[in-house]
């Protein structure tokens, strides 16, 4: 069973790489926010995998800290969420990510997981992330190059994390394709880098 996240859990570090930051959200994020909600919310999916584009949810991921903004330098804009859904009592935590299709495919999606993937096995008590996608391919292959492991598609309403952290899902359900990562697969095909600023 997933639990909610709590405080103790996370452990909020901003993360920097040559290209991109990992950091918390902040009020002035509401315009990438904005355009980024649009965006996702046009490309193909169900709703329990969008979000809004207003306020309430850059309220919202701002005061959490298991929303991480992804921020590219160059562009000095955020491009993107990943987000700690829930970790359950066998140590397995599920991560959400959602990029701006115009940096899909492009090696900064594949970046910006590498580096929280490898900040999770690193800083928490954790063996393996799990993720839960709309099979979605521009969505999942970042995570194919980083070698997670594909186990199965399945209803979308029997996926526990969506479940147990209670989305809703607008009466609609649809594929769930689940990937994984174990801690001690990561360390034999993964060079243990440091984000941490």
């Amino acid at each position: 069973m997933f639990g909610k996240i709590k405080e103790k859990v996370i452990f909020m570090d901003t993360l920097s790489s040559k290209r991109l930051l990992l950091r918390a959200f902040t009020k002035d994020d509401f315009f990438d926010v904005i355009a980024l909600a649009d965006n996702w919310n046009s490309a193909p999916g169900p709703k329990w995998d969008k979000f809004p584009a207003d306020e309430r949810f850059l309220e919202e991921i701002c005061t959490k800290e298991n929303y991480y903004a992804v921020y590219l330098r160059e562009e000095e804009k955020v491009i993107g969420i990943l987000a700690i859904n829930g970790i359950c009592e066998n140590e397995k935590l599920d991560l959400g990510h959602v990029i701006h299709s115009d940096f899909q495919n492009n090696d900064i999606d594949r970046e910006a997981l590498e580096m929280m993937v490898e900040h999770i096995f690193a800083t928490m008590e954790v063996k393996k992330i799990t993720t839960g996608n709309f099979p979605y391919e521009k969505q999942i292959a970042p995570l194919k190059s980083l070698g997670f492991i594909y186990k199965g598609t399945s209803d979308s309403s029997t996926y526990e994390p969506i479940k147990s952290l209670g989305y809703g899902f607008y009466e609609e359900t649809s594929d769930c394709c689940t990937y994984e990562m174990e801690k001690n697969d990561w360390k034999k095909v993964n060079k243990s880098k440091n984000y941490c600023t």
